[in-house]
């Protein structure tokens, strides 16, 4: 059992629904280390209500993370593999999802419909198998490059400087894609190929805004918006197309100043890869969660179960739902949406809820606040442009980001793509948890913001509109003023 004392990889808690993660749960159990070698340590994945929360034990993870990154992306061969496989996953997986819509699905019998499913669930958790590689590659070679940058470099806002560079990915994000997509389209706007321009970009983007938690299908209105505010589509598209290049120069430059040997820069240079390579993952598993969404839909009108209630099955029960007629009872379904366990250990994997399960996470739930604190320490993950001062918004949710002004202190548990928006109204990003290479990091850094990680109690010290000074030459936030 995970010891709650020991460091902890905490992953949460954010909004989720049991069906969405479902299918990463089962490949780490069973296809990933069939096809891949290495096992995940032990997991506990729990739901409380809404919220979703991901435990790990750190050192574990490391430990067999040295060995993907080592193994999968340091070796040439099992690189070149490795991409491979996750470039037939995805596009086999993407070329399936085509063919699916609400009206293809509607007219299936019951038997193609569970054939159907069955098919495509097996490509996702292929698609799983491979994608997690450098999920768990990221932590060892996070570890790796911290260790061998510290022999070459004492100071640390120097260290923190340099592997925030190294660590960049090279690439640009999905987010950044369908932004630079959508302002090439400005110069468009008032001429007569305006319409069937957005309509393709929405056709390509209408998943932008999914997440672990519910599926928003994006209409031409939202991107025609999101456009018409804009007022500086020349410059940005510049920017943002001059980002690899960019990052880029700057790697050289930390390689020149501290004449990094080969190793080195090779590790820097597939750690920044694998960080943009978990990125790419999000943009298919956001996609594959408008699909389970018509599944679900589809098996909610057939067999007249509440769509929300179909959130809680397990894949396996879908499936016998499908070809069974095998119904979850009500009770059982009621005691999900309070409190499901989904516990990963020794090849093992569990989908339970009850009394028995509660007690295991109990004493993952036990923290505290030190209220009378006026400064949090935690991880400089971007420097940004230097100290900044603002008020504080507490989003537990992205759901809430329309509390956030321009300007605010974005403090979350963590952040995940459904964020962006609030994050792009941030001065800075403070978060409970994450590392050099969480997605606080690499979009603050897209941003050029700061923002400090892995400060445990951020959202529990911290109160909204409290004024507080991120700063990230001491890797610490001040609280100036606090709201009564």
């Amino acid at each position: 059992m995970i010891n709650p004392e020991s460091e902890l990889f905490v992953w949460g808690p954010i909004d989720g629904r049991p069906i969405y993660i479902s299918y990463f749960m089962i490949a780490i159990a069973k296809n990933m280390p069939r096809l891949y070698k290495y096992k995940w340590p032990e997991i506990l994945f729990y739901f409380i209500k809404d919220k979703m929360t991901f435990i790990s034990d750190f050192r574990d993870l490391r430990k067999s993370g040295r060995s993907h990154f080592m193994t999968w992306l340091m070796n040439e061969g099992n690189f070149k593999k490795l991409r491979n496989d996750y470039n037939k996953a995805a596009d086999e997986l993407k070329q399936f999802q085509s063919k699916i819509s609400k009206e293809f699905l509607g007219s299936l019998s019951n038997k193609l419909l569970y054939d159907i499913l069955d098919e495509w669930q097996k490509l996702y958790i292929d698609f799983w198998a491979v994608g997690l590689v450098p999920e768990m590659a990221n932590w060892g070679g996070e570890q790796i490059l911290k260790e061998r940058l510290h022999k070459k470099i004492i100071n640390e806002k120097d260290f923190i400087n340099a592997f925030e560079k190294l660590s960049a990915p090279e690439g640009i994000s999905f987010y950044q894609e369908e932004e630079l997509d959508l302002l090439r389209l400005k110069e468009y706007e008032k001429t007569a190929e305006f319409k069937g321009l957005i309509r393709e970009h929405s056709k390509k983007y209408f998943w932008l805004r999914n997440s672990y938690f519910e599926q928003k299908e994006l209409e031409e209105t939202y991107f025609r918006k999101v456009l018409s505010e804009e007022q500086d589509a020349h410059n940005k598209i510049k920017e943002i197309s001059g980002f690899p290049q960019r990052i880029i120069s700057e790697k050289d430059d930390v390689v020149k100043k501290y004449r990094l040997d080969k190793e080195t820069a090779k590790i820097a240079k597939q750690l920044s890869y694998s960080v943009w390579w978990q990125d790419n993952r999000k943009k298919h598993i956001f996609m594959s969660n408008h699909y389970i969404d018509l599944f679900l839909k589809e098996i909610s009108e057939r067999k007249n179960i509440p769509f929300l209630d179909l959130k809680f099955y397990w894949p396996i029960e879908i499936a016998a739902l499908l070809k069974n007629n095998k119904k979850i009872s009500s009770k059982e379904i009621s005691e999900r949406k309070k409190f499901v366990l989904i516990h990963y250990y020794k090849d093992t994997l569990a989908y339970k809820t009850g009394k028995e399960e509660k007690e295991l996470v109990k004493p993952f739930l036990a923290e505290k606040a030190d209220k009378t604190s006026v400064i949090i320490k935690g991880m400089v993950v971007s420097t940004g442009h230097g100290n900044v001062k603002g008020n504080v918004k507490i989003l537990l949710s992205p759901r809430n980001i329309k509390k956030m002004d321009e300007g605010d202190i974005l403090v979350a548990p963590m952040t995940s793509p459904d964020y962006i928006v609030a994050m792009k109204k941030a001065a800075a990003i403070v978060t409970d948890h994450g590392g050099m290479t969480s997605h606080a990091a690499i979009v603050s850094r897209e941003l050029k913001i700061p923002c400090i990680v892995n400060t445990k109690m951020a959202t529990k010290t911290l109160k909204d509109n409290d004024l507080v000074e991120v700063d990230t030459s001491k890797g610490i936030v001040k609280i100036l003023k606090r709201k009564n």
